[in-house]
């Protein structure tokens, strides 16, 4: 599993659903959100985890 991490903190005010849809799709895995829109988040926290793929043919950044 990979976990993808906030850089900096602050609010999460939304998700662009379609491109983590599509991201998962097109990487062959599966993404959990861990955290709720309007939640507060301090920098490190993990938002997203992804399942299944080769954390090599994920891009960073």
């Amino acid at each position: 599993m990979l976990r993808v991490r906030a850089v900096r903190g602050g609010a999460i005010q939304a998700f662009d659903v379609r491109g983590l849809v599509a991201e998962a799709a097109r990487h062959d895995c599966v993404l959990g959100v861990t955290r709720l829109i309007g939640d507060f988040v301090p920098p490190g926290t993990v938002l997203v985890e992804v399942y299944g793929a080769r954390p090599d043919r994920i891009p960073s950044g």
